[in-house]
């Protein structure tokens, strides 16, 4: 028998457990049944409270007072909280509740069944619950279990881990086998979970999970497509958690932002020039300001001295003469009409003093939008250099490719002149002229999306244009058994745009669509893949016959940094860069509400009002 006492007072090892855990401000609940993969979250109000101390008080003065219902509110009002399904838990003990399902077969990269390529290596039915803590010192207030703060990170470092148990049997695994701390940085935005500060377990059977094989030695599992796949879940799991706990607490900058533009009395749709010119005027006020009151002190100061003479002449006066009387009426017509102009312009003082409250107020706004902004520059710093990159590459390889063509010429001429004729020399060569071509093919398709001619505009028919990308695409396509179809309704459809802004747009959504039917292709699902552009004036829509949109990213698809494909796979930027490429020339994108046999969304629609050319 193990007895554990806590100050003094004996605990069950349950009960020392469950109150470790209620210390954990957001809890997640894994269940995978085979066919779909359901991750359950919870979050307290506490998980959300910035660990700087006068951020804290902010904190509570902006979300404690209500019990967060004002921030529950600006929460569901983002797109992002209706693909998290997010709720206010009926619970006392958690702040909201979120949710989050896939189908197994709609995740990326999984293998298939070893002995049927048609189906997948489907790892069994499992479960979970992972806890994720704070170790902050503001946290550590909070709760009363620990008495020291040492103690209480200690106690969580030392439990921490993710442990697999097979019907109640601890399967060995590497502390950080899911490799939490392989994506944790300690840059302040990231916010997935930690390896130091996360714990929980994955609960496995012998019935459900035969196939997920352990090692002779119990220290760990074998290396199959069941247990790559099992994995592959988990990753899922890990991927939604960085997203989730990223909305959750950027969230909480964003409403003090908005908070504070409330409280500021300042209208949202007002740009930084407005508020630096709003302050301004304020400020330029105090010299009007300033006059009037140095006006009336200089006035107030000598009728002052006036009237304190008087008053001396009555202290030692034994009657008051006509004389002094005409004084003291003077000295008294003297005051009436500044207490009158003091009447007026201290109202004027205490209005422009609460002007310049105000101003304060507005002065906290702007700084939270240049935040707002510098976070925005630095978010696009590794997009732009990458623009940078491709610039620098594309005069590189033209260099290379017409050395390399030169000299491949070269080489050929001499071979021939000395009467050469080894096969597989000139075989060789011909692959390099071949390769060359390629080169200055690709080159040719990505050049016009540079800089040094980004703002040349040509009048484009839209059908010409879809059917010189289709030649460019089809010989890569084809490998893959992937065709294009291009159907035009009506009259045929021009255009004035850049080329390049064109290629890039539909670029992306040729590259989309490949990379789905390929996965679909891969699995059986579908026989031979097909995306369609359909040209209808002004629209042109461009769907596929793949699964079609996920309903996760339904609500969120032109949203920055969203995807569905797996790490490393895709950066989510696609659709969005699509969007603001559209939003530059006066059109616009969305989605046909008309579903596939899959029950998705799946058709996009260009409207180009905006660039047509009569």
């Amino acid at each position: 028998m193990v007895y554990v006492e806590v100050d003094g007072k004996s605990l069950e090892l349950i009960e020392v457990t469950d109150k470790v855990r209620d210390l954990a401000p957001i809890r997640y609940s894994l269940k995978f049944d085979g066919n779909d993969f359901t991750i359950s979250g919870r979050a307290r109000l506490d998980f959300f409270r910035p660990d700087r101390p006068s951020d804290a008080e902010e904190f509570a003065l902006l979300a404690e007072s209500d019990d967060g219902q004002r921030f529950f509110e600006f929460l569901i009002s983002h797109k992002l909280a209706q693909s998290y399904n997010l709720v206010r838990t009926s619970s006392k003990k958690w702040f909201v509740e979120f949710s989050y399902k896939r189908h197994f077969e709609d995740l990326d990269k999984l293998e298939p069944h070893p002995n049927n390529p048609k189906e997948l290596a489907n790892p069994g039915p499992f479960c979970g619950e992972i806890d994720s803590f704070d170790l902050g010192v503001t946290s550590f207030r909070q709760q009363s279990v620990f008495n020291a703060l040492n103690e209480y990170r200690r106690h969580i470092k030392d439990l921490s881990g993710i442990r697999v148990y097979r019907d109640g049997f601890a399967i060995r695994v590497d502390r950080d086998w899911l490799k939490l701390g392989a994506q944790w940085t300690s840059a302040p935005s990231y916010y997935g979970l930690k390896p130091d500060n996360t714990l929980g377990f994955i609960a496995l059977s012998a019935r459900d999970n035969m196939e997920l094989e352990e090692t002779t030695d119990r220290e760990g599992f074998k290396d199959t497509p069941y247990y790559r796949n099992f994995y592959e879940l988990l990753q899922e799991f890990e991927r939604f958690t960085e997203k989730a706990q990223e909305f959750f607490r950027r969230s909480w900058s964003d409403f003090k932002k908005k908070r504070n533009e409330e409280l500021a009395c300042l209208d949202s749709r007002k740009d930084v020039e407005d508020i630096s010119h709003t302050i301004k005027k304020g400020l330029a006020e105090a010299a009007s300001h300033h006059r009037s009151l140095e006006t009336f002190r200089t006035q107030l100061e000598v009728s002052f001295q006036k009237s304190k003479a008087v008053m001396n002449k009555l202290s030692v006066a034994t009657q008051v003469t006509p004389a002094l009387k005409s004084q003291v009426e003077e000295a008294f017509a003297s005051l009436a009409p500044l207490i009158k102009d003091a009447k007026e312009v201290i109202p004027r003082i205490e209005g422009y003093l609460h002007e310049l409250g105000e101003l304060k107020g507005m002065g906290q706004v702007l700084e939270d939008r240049v935040n707002s902004l510098r976070q925005q520059v630095d978010d696009m710093y590794e997009t732009v250099a990458l623009g940078l990159t491709a610039e620098a590459l594309s005069h590189e390889v033209f260099n290379i490719a017409d050395t390399l063509a030169n000299r491949a010429k070269s080489a050929q001429t001499r071979l021939r002149n000395k009467g050469i004729s080894d096969r597989i020399v000139l075989a060789f060569i011909e692959y390099v002229h071949s390769a060359v071509m390629t080169l200055r093919k690709q080159i040719s398709f990505l050049s016009p999306s540079l800089r040094y001619v980004r703002e040349k505009r040509d009048d484009i028919v839209l059908e010409n244009f879809l059917m010189e990308l289709g030649s460019f695409y089809r010989e890569r396509l084809q490998k893959n058994n992937i065709s294009i179809r291009s159907i035009t309704k009506n009259k045929p459809m021009m255009i004035r745009i850049n080329r390049g802004k064109l290629s890039q747009i539909i670029d992306n959504f040729m590259l989309n669509s490949e990379y789905w039917l390929k996965e679909d292709l891969k699995h059986g699902r579908i026989k031979a893949g097909e995306i369609t552009f359909e040209i209808d004036g002004p629209f042109i829509r461009i769907w596929d016959n793949g699964r079609g949109i996920d309903p996760v990213v339904e609500q969120t698809l032109f949203e920055p940094f969203i995807s569905m494909k797996g790490r490393g796979q895709g950066r989510g930027l696609g659709l969005f860069i699509v969007k603001q490429l559209l939003d530059s020339e006066g059109c616009h994108i969305g989605v046909v509400p008309e579903r596939n046999k899959s029950k998705r969304l799946y058709k996009f629609q260009m409207d180009l009002r905006g660039v047509i050319n009569e």
